[in-house]
């Protein structure tokens, strides 16, 4: 489950360094996966990290999955004032990168993951379950929808997604976290 996750391993290389990260590959296809068993393995990619006098950086995920972090769901509140920075995108232009990011997927063969995985005997109903990119993949490979028709369901799901990613993000500024919110250009990157 590659494509379809969005694990984008080459961006973990910057000028030929490559930058380690954790909690990619820990669960294998088909096995479920939620909130607790994140904020676990969080807590132990975090230690060991702290152990070696590294500094952790949570970045990316779900709002709900930072967020439990953040609030200490497991008992600990030690990432309580963790510095919190989103990167703002102009609604338009996140649609459009969302929409490219999605044909440029379909392209690197995210059907044929997904066929794969069902070959290699994962439920169909889990990968629907997943959500997204596994759910109108697997059914469009089980011939629900037509190509196009998947296509065009998928790419307004996603959009939907990040909406409600948004609106979670500014739920958590109502709920206390203060977000320092940095513009983003698309020729500079991000800007103060």
């Amino acid at each position: 489950m590659d494509i379809g996750t969005g694990k984008d391993l080459k961006d973990y290389e910057v000028d030929g360094k490559k930058i380690p990260y954790h909690l990619i590959d820990i669960a294998e296809p088909g096995e479920r996966y939620n909130l607790y068993r994140y904020l676990q393995d969080f807590h132990k990619a975090y230690e060991d990290i702290v152990a070696r006098g590294k500094q952790p950086i949570l970045c990316g995920g779900t709002g709900l999955y930072i967020e439990g972090v953040l609030r200490g769901y497991l008992g600990s509140d030690e990432f309580n004032g963790y510095t919190l920075i989103g990167i703002s995108i102009p609604r338009e232009l996140r649609r459009e990168r969302i929409t490219q990011r999605l044909y440029a997927r379909l392209e690197e063969g995210m059907v044929d993951e997904v066929r794969g995985l069902l070959d290699e005997g994962v439920p169909a109903e889990r990968l629907i379950a997943y959500g997204l990119e596994y759910k109108y993949l697997t059914k469009y490979i089980l011939g629900e929808y037509s190509y196009d028709e998947m296509v065009h369901l998928l790419e307004i799901a996603i959009h939907q997604f990040a909406k409600r990613q948004m609106t979670w993000f500014r739920g958590m500024e109502r709920r206390g976290f203060t977000i320092d919110w940095r513009a983003y250009d698309e020729e500079l990157g991000i800007r103060n």
